[in-house]
């Protein structure tokens, strides 16, 4: 599967920073959580922006939302959020209500993501980049960290490291960070057992990550004048890594022909990609969100990707958090 650069839509509904991207799993729903104190859920077939319904949270109490994740219980569709305040909270979409609520204890550090198991048994929290859940391996999580673009994946019951992805030009595993870029989204999916992975963060570049086939990997979207690279794949000291290493560049003559018609909008980010997530409805598509407020729709030719049913892009619901200044 090589996903199609096509920009469908360009959102500015956000005035601040977009933290997450969550799909329903039935993908009839996505929501976006923002700095400016909203969620806002959106109905994945149209694309009017009409607010529905507003539902306000106590600032002081809980803070803004900075993780989200969906799961449908059958008799519930929770969307389960974390906020800066260390609230652990299950909204019910259905009822408007608290399926339940948790409380963390600051003392041990605050939450900036949080990874719910497939089966809804139980509950990772973290303090780094990026966390995620393993489609295939159930005792792993995919983790993203600080520097070298560095997305690593870790089975919880021994401790292990197991497989890294390394998008920087510092050594495989080594403490130095020459790139201080990092993976701030992840998407991964098993597609028909052959888990593959899109990565999105501070470089503005969107990664399609092979890991049956690292040499299929390759850059999706980013900048007109980013190098081409290829990746391969090494044992370093027991642990499987996947490197991204640049090219050497060609040098021809440069293209000044005059482009016909408007500019387009461009299908990548200029501010920190913030989170990466994909749903179905007729097509396939990727949606993105940056620091800059923006949420872009990315379509998809091929729909080896996606698993799950149809699903609907009008904003539904909008949930305000009062500005604490």
């Amino acid at each position: 599967w090589r996903p199609k650069g096509l920009l469908v839509a360009h959102l500015h509904e956000h005035k601040s920073a977009v933290n997450r991207i969550r799909v329903s799993d039935e993908h009839l729903l996505f929501a976006t959580c923002s700095n400016d104190g909203t969620v806002k859920i959106w109905n994945s077939q149209k694309m009017e922006g009409k607010t529905t319904t507003t539902r306000i949270l106590d600032q002081k109490e809980d803070g803004c939302v900075v993780d989200m994740h969906h799961f449908n219980s059958g008799a519930q569709s929770v969307l389960a959020y974390a906020t800066v305040n260390g609230s652990l909270v299950g909204w019910d979409l259905r009822s408007s209500s608290n399926a339940w609520t948790l409380k963390h204890d600051l003392k041990s550090g605050l939450i900036t993501s949080f990874a719910v198991d497939i089966h809804q048994c139980w509950l990772c929290i973290a303090r780094i980049r990026r966390l995620s859940m393993h489609p295939l391996s159930q005792s792993w999580v995919i983790a993203a960290v600080q520097g070298n673009n560095e997305v690593s994946m870790w089975d919880m019951e021994t401790g292990d490291r197991r497989l890294t992805l390394w998008a920087s030009s510092a050594p495989p595993l080594s403490e130095l960070q020459p790139s201080p870029h990092s993976v701030h989204g992840i998407y991964c999916s098993p597609a028909d057992g052959n888990p593959i992975l899109l990565t999105a963060g501070s470089d503005m570049k969107i990664r399609f990550w092979d890991l049956v086939s690292p040499e299929r990997s390759y850059v999706v979207a980013g900048s007109t004048s980013s190098p081409s690279v290829s990746y391969y794949r090494k044992i370093i000291e027991g642990t499987e890594v996947v490197q991204e290493i640049q090219n050497k560049q060609k040098v021809g003559p440069s293209d000044d022909t005059p482009r016909k018609g408007p500019e387009s909008l461009p299908v990548g980010h200029h501010d920190i990609i913030t989170d990466i997530a994909t749903f179905q409805t007729t097509q396939g598509f990727i949606v993105t969100a940056s620091r800059d407020g923006i949420v872009k729709l990315v379509k998809v030719m091929d729909r080896q990707f996606f698993l799950c049913c149809p699903c609907d892009l009008d904003q539904l619901l909008v949930i305000h958090v009062p500005d604490a200044h």
